[in-house]
């Protein structure tokens, strides 16, 4: 027989000091001490993460600002304290599409048109034109709370942080009167979504009386 004959013994695997390590190391803490050090690193994030939502200042946490280049080549800025707002309103094209539904509580998306649309516009100038740095609008088609696919005009409209969005959605009640749910995309984060219950023509009237005071 031949020297060189080998046989079929298996050859031990070597593993290095890290995957030694790694390999008797549970992945849950198993003393007391490794529990301790968890709890407290565990208790550390969620600390930070509470005085982020609630203490951070507001432009350290909003999700969108704007940039304002001016024409005079002057460095350009961001706007703070503003946020985002976007919203449906029914048009012609609307009145068609909902013209089978047997649903009272859409009524009120029927019959509209390009001119009510405008009056809105004209609401918007007068009731939050304090509040509002301006706003956007065009035809969409899509399908909300009725089911419904229909059409009508998405709006985006650019606010202070002295109109929170709750307040803006009383203004839309109260020109649409809508009888069923109404949904509004807040992009952005509103100054601590505090409740407003001032519009533009209570800002002028305090204004007003302040006048007359002094």
């Amino acid at each position: 027989m031949s020297d060189n004959t080998s046989d079929n013994t298996p050859v031990p695997q070597v593993l290095s000091p890290i995957m030694e390590t790694q390999k008797n190391s549970p992945l849950w803490p198993s003393t007391w001490l490794q529990f301790t050090s968890f709890l407290i690193m565990l208790a550390v994030c969620l600390g930070g993460l509470v005085y982020y939502l609630r203490f951070a200042n507001d432009h350290d946490r909003r999700a969108i600002s704007m940039l304002i280049a001016t024409p005079d080549g002057k460095e350009p800025g961001y706007t703070e304290n503003s946020y985002n707002l976007g919203f449906w309103t029914p048009d012609e094209l609307t009145d068609e599409d909902m013209a089978n539904s047997t649903d009272s509580n859409y009524d009120w998306q029927k019959g509209s048109s390009e001119d009510k649309n405008l009056k809105f516009e004209e609401v918007l100038l007068k009731r939050c034109g304090d509040h509002m740095l301006g706003w956007r609008r065009h035809p969409i088609v899509g399908l909300g709370g009725s089911r419904t696919r229909k059409h009508g005009q998405w709006w985006t409209v650019t606010l202070h942080d002295s109109i929170t969005p709750q307040d803006f959605a009383e203004k839309y009640k109260e020109f649409w009167k809508p009888r069923s749910k109404v949904y509004f995309e807040v992009v952005g984060r509103p100054h601590r979504m505090e409740p407003f219950s001032t519009s533009s023509e209570g800002v002028t009237k305090a204004k007003d009386g302040d006048a007359e005071k002094k």
